[in-house]
């Protein structure tokens, strides 16, 4: 069930699966009909889903409603702050970072040595079945990718820039839109939020406006800018 840019629902899925996991989610069942009160909320959902049905290739109309419905349902479920995390955590995790960089840069060595004594005979070998050579590029690629992390995490804190899990899982969902169908449904979402939250008897959170999440998307983009030392959005 590919969709648009390499993005699948499988995707989706996985992501849903980790915020449920990671913060303990319960089973809490909110009927998709009581979020779906007003004719105007079911217009949307329904509209959203015909969206993407027609933007993809094999995904199926079953499967995208119950995704959406569920991303939609744990939202108010979620907290409003990320947990802080140990010192202890956040030093071991940034060593076993420093550690991987070095074990992918020794891997790339020993993947050159491999290709010098390979090289010709892989040469005859992609000859005969008409494939081109793209493997000389693989140690060079790795030490691209070694540099990459290092300069990321020189940069880059621990913890997500947006520390509220509920906006950064609805930032998630408009951010899918995104890449599938080219724009993201602020409004939309902003409507199938408020229609959520009310649904449990919780008052909807401020930024649950199509305005706000706008702003809150280009806050985001910009501190995840700065914090990996990029200070010019083109």
């Amino acid at each position: 069930m590919a969709l648009r840019r390499q993005i699948t629902l499988e995707d989706w899925k996985s992501a849903l699966a980790d915020m449920e996991r990671i913060f303990k989610l319960p089973k809490v069942e909110i009927p998709l009909d009581g979020i779906l009160k007003k004719r105007d909320e079911r217009k949307v959902f329904e509209s959203l889903v015909d969206l993407v049905i027609g933007a993809t290739d094999g995904t199926t109309e079953a499967d995208l409603r119950k995704i959406l419905a569920r991303s939609l349902q744990i939202i108010p479920f979620l907290p409003t702050k990320d947990p802080d995390l140990p010192p202890k955590v956040t030093r071991s995790t940034r060593r076993a970072d420093r550690r991987l960089n070095a074990r992918i840069r020794r891997f790339a060595e020993e993947l050159q040595r491999l290709d010098m004594r390979e090289r010709g005979r892989r040469r005859i070998y992609l000859e005969l079945l008409g494939l081109p050579d793209n493997f000389r590029m693989l140690p060079e690629l790795l030490r691209q990718y070694a540099d990459l992390r290092e300069r990321m995490y020189a940069h880059t804190r621990l913890k997500d820039p947006n520390p509220n899990p509920q906006l950064r899982w609805a930032q998630y969902i408009l951010n899918f839109f995104y890449i599938v169908l080219g724009n993201r449904p602020w409004s939309d979402m902003a409507s199938l939020i408020h229609a959520t939250f009310e649904a449990v008897g919780k008052h909807p959170p401020k930024w649950a406006d199509g305005e706000r999440l706008r702003q809150e998307m280009g806050r985001r983009e910009r501190r995840w800018r700065r914090m990996i030392g990029l200070s010019h959005t083109p």
